[in-house]
């Protein structure tokens, strides 16, 4: 940041540089406010396209989907899940018993968890991306900004 600060205050005259930081480091402020505002949205709305686009192909035709649930509830009756008898094991008589419905929803809400995690950690590879493509675009200015000569005065 310094180098670029002092490449965009070399073109002003000595008696303009006091002016000329504080509007440079206004703009960089305001700029930095606005683009993490932009990229938060951007994150959240392309989120929120992977979870539908997620969730539109999950159903009963998709093997690996019923191959998940498959696997979840089997888990539910195992050892470290739900006994058979649908009592959660180590709770005592206090324990409270699912019945095959709740099995399946346990099941259906990991299943929603896992691909709501997904859908946004797909929005921030896009904003990241995106973050990337302005800095490989902003690249070449700050070089020809730095092959300005000063002027004389």
């Amino acid at each position: 940041m310094p180098s670029l600060n002092a490449g965009a205050l070399r073109a002003l005259p000595p008696q303009l540089l006091g002016q000329g930081s504080g509007a440079l480091n206004f703009v960089r402020q305001l700029g930095g406010a606005i683009g993490t505002n932009l990229l938060a949205v951007m994150s959240e709305r392309r989120g929120q396209l992977y979870a539908h686009a997620f969730a539109a192909s999950q159903d009963t035709a998709n093997p690996a989907t019923v191959d998940l649930l498959r696997q979840l509830l089997s888990y539910l009756l195992a050892e470290g899940g739900v006994a058979e008898g649908g009592v959660a094991p180590g709770f005592g008589a206090e324990s409270i018993g699912l019945a095959e419905g709740q099995r399946l929803g346990y099941a259906l809400d990991y299943l929603g968890r896992m691909l709501a995690a997904q859908a946004a950690m797909m929005g921030y590879r896009d904003g990241f991306l995106l973050v990337a493509i302005a800095f490989v675009v902003a690249i070449p200015p700050a070089w020809l900004m730095r092959l300005r000569p000063r002027p004389a005065g």
